[in-house]
């Protein structure tokens, strides 16, 4: 407390009429007061800022898990689309395997073996 602080509250005193030993009382007591709001109002402080930062925090976290949920949705849909794509290749494989037997066949070749069918002959 600063020198000018401790005037005023003695000049206070002085003109409430206490005097000697009544007015030191009072200048302490007022000194006491003066300093446990300024506790009061410095831990106040410091919970207002610690509040801060633990909402900031929060709001980092949830943007993280936002994001990493965000890359997870993004990695299943590849996954789905690749999926997706191989199942259209194997689709596409097999309808030509079958278009080749059947060519095979009208052919007449055998479709495993790829060789012709000897001719039926009209029996003797």
């Amino acid at each position: 407390m600063s020198v000018k602080e401790l005037k005023a509250i003695s000049d206070i005193g002085i003109t409430l009429g206490y005097t000697g030993d009544e007015l030191k009382q009072f200048v302490n007591d007022e000194k006491m007061t003066i300093d446990r709001e300024r506790e009061k109002e410095i831990k106040k402080q410091r919970e207002m800022e610690e509040n801060e930062k633990q909402r900031k925090f929060e709001l980092e976290k949830l943007k993280i898990k936002s994001e990493t949920k965000q890359k997870e949705m993004e990695a299943k849909q590849k996954e789905m689309e690749l999926n997706a794509q191989t199942e259209k290749e194997k689709a596409d494989a097999l309808t030509k395997q079958i278009e080749m037997e059947i060519e095979k066949e009208q052919e007449g070749q055998h479709p495993l073996t790829g060789q012709r069918a000897p001719p039926i002959s009209g029996g003797t």
